[in-house]
């Protein structure tokens, strides 16, 4: 275990040359010290490679350069086999986090050590900084890994849910490393459930933010055929990894977990396709591919009719 670092951020990069020096230079002026920085620049077509070169004069930076694109699961996994640190995170290369972030989320951790994952808040961002809006945010609180997986699938209502995204979590690496990314999209979204099942307890913290930048053109703002494949093989390998390695299957939070999903992807299409036509041809591949992947007496059984009738009905 590396005794100079206490924390790694890995962060893949990939064609954003407009915002990764902001993400960057976040990270090294953070008020923790005890910090490596795995860089790993995707094959960009852009000039993301060069600029995050000139970061190669600090002893803490570590960049590598894939010689083709790789995707960013497979980034991440690439940058874990670099951790050897008590902890490690992820961040976006077009977000950033407050300056005492990191400091907060590892001291809390380094006291509490039956955590092994520290959340903190999270603050929509766009270009305008007059348009930034809270987005999570939370009380100082220690929570077990249980609730924490209802929080993060919806199960039911509740005050402070949990976002899915990487940038405002902290892992034990004790814990936490032998967890793998797919190389689909939706790999986040399965981790952090893989994640919160093999943890300890989770502490909320109410102190610092990931500022999660509304970038055009990102995979967030685009659809293809390949979000509905994705994440529906995705929910497939998460019920096949529960199967195999005996963990409990909470049905409710699992299928409220995917009904989440697929509101989120939905309103993707949403909002990214203005052909109807189009549309009514996502949709139809959309409960194919429901009705292919899973029981329908499951779907019925688990699924929330209230949100249905809201629909029907309003």
């Amino acid at each position: 275990m590396n005794k100079e670092y206490l924390l790694t951020i890995i962060v893949p990069v990939y064609n954003t040359a407009k915002y990764v020096e902001r993400c960057i230079n976040s990270i090294l002026n953070q008020s923790l010290k005890e910090i490596q920085v795995i860089i790993i620049d995707d094959a960009s077509s852009d000039s993301s490679y060069e600029i995050i070169c000139k970061f190669k004069q600090f002893c803490n930076v570590r960049i590598i350069h894939n010689s083709q694109n790789i995707g960013q699961g497979e980034t991440r996994n690439l940058g874990l086999k670099y951790v050897d640190t008590k902890y490690f995170c992820f961040l976006d290369s077009d977000d950033w986090v407050d300056t005492n972030t990191y400091e907060y989320a590892v001291s809390t951790l380094e006291k509490k050590s039956d955590c092994t994952i520290a959340v903190f808040g999270i603050k929509t961002e766009y270009d305008n900084a007059c348009q930034s809006e809270i987005r999570y945010a939370y009380h100082n609180n220690t929570i077990s890994n249980d609730f924490a997986i209802s929080l993060l699938t919806r199960e039911y209502a509740q005050d402070a849910p949990i976002s899915a995204l990487l940038g405002n979590k902290v892992f034990r690496s004790t814990h936490h490393l032998g967890n793998k990314f797919s190389d689909r999209f939706f790999e986040d979204t399965i981790y952090m459930y893989k994640a919160f099942l093999c943890a300890g307890n989770v502490s909320l913290l109410s102190d610092g933010y990931l500022h999660y930048y509304q970038r055009p053109g990102s995979i967030m703002h685009t659809f293809s055929k390949r979000y509905i494949e994705d994440l529906c093989d995705e929910f497939i390998d998460l019920r096949n990894y529960l199967l195999q390695n005996d963990a409990p299957i909470n049905l409710n939070q699992f299928y409220s977990y995917f009904e989440k999903c697929c509101n989120s992807m939905l309103k993707t299409l949403f909002s990214t396709e203005q052909d109807v036509s189009m549309q009514k041809q996502y949709l139809a591949y959309f409960f194919n591919r429901i009705f292919q992947s899973f029981s329908l007496n499951e779907l019925i059984n688990y699924i929330d009719l209230s949100r249905i009738k809201k629909v029907l009905f309003l």
